[in-house]
């Protein structure tokens, strides 16, 4: 009886092992170049600071760090397929299965995060700005701040004019 409850919980964990990775598919680093290549959305939930000092290089690159993946998910198309990215693959796998909670279906993690793309010789970004946060759907949204939305960020949104060059004749002195 006993031998035949161990096989049973290993069955179900198993079951449940496959499961839960069948929910997060995960894809190469090569996969997902030829993917951002393409058209498909990169979402990167590092913190901006890390983007900053380290970057994946690709098109279609969004930073929507983990703590805003749920607040900001009506940035997130629901139709069409998106990789999650982050350093070593944790926060991603955390922001994919937040998004599932709100019902999203169409995802993916990069394998090993930032740590298997270097390896595997894929370009990044070193010391740069990072991509823009805003709007990876695509569309102006109460999301953007004002200053995203006058960068030009989010579409739909005006390019703010550049202020205009101080008058050296009338620059009072202090």
């Amino acid at each position: 009886m006993r031998s035949h409850l161990n096989t049973l919980l290993f069955a179900a964990s198993l079951a449940f092992a496959n499961t839960a990775s069948a929910q997060e598919p995960a894809t190469t680093p090569t996969k997902t170049m030829e993917l951002a290549k393409s058209g498909t959305l990169v979402i990167d939930v590092r913190e901006p600071e890390e983007l900053a000092q380290l970057a994946y290089d690709v098109p279609n690159l969004v930073n929507i760090p983990l703590a805003d993946v749920a607040k900001r998910a009506n940035e997130i198309p629901k139709d069409k397929p998106v990789i999650v990215v982050c350093r070593s693959g944790g926060r991603s796998a955390e922001a994919v299965a937040e998004l599932q909670k709100l019902g999203y279906s169409n995802l993916t993690t990069l394998e090993g995060g930032l740590y298997a793309w270097q390896e595997a010789g894929m370009p990044v970004k070193k010391n740069g700005t990072p991509p823009a946060g805003c709007c990876a759907g695509g569309k102006a949204n109460a999301n953007c701040t004002p200053e995203q939305k006058a960068a030009g960020c989010c579409s739909g949104a005006p390019k703010a004019a550049a202020p205009a060059p101080a008058d050296k004749k009338t620059e009072k002195k202090n």
